[in-house]
């Protein structure tokens, strides 16, 4: 029984990192967004999407880790 408890323990534990993981990209993705409202130079257009990509690919990642 300490084994599943322990377990279960280490599984709460890890959905609750994930869960603020995934709310911590969110904002990230919101401020990024934020930014990209007001920007017009091409260049940092870019630098902001590709940022944008990589913090949704993060998010998939944590969520397709709450999912196992």
């Amino acid at each position: 029984m300490i084994v599943k408890s322990a377990e279960e323990e280490v599984k709460l534990a890890s959905q609750q990192v994930l869960d603020s993981l995934e709310q911590t990209v969110v904002e990230k993705i919101s401020e990024l967004n934020s930014l990209i409202k007001g920007e017009r130079d091409p260049v940092r257009l870019r630098d902001l999407g590709e940022a944008v990509k990589t913090w949704l690919a993060t998010l998939e990642q944590a969520r397709k880790l709450k999912s196992t």
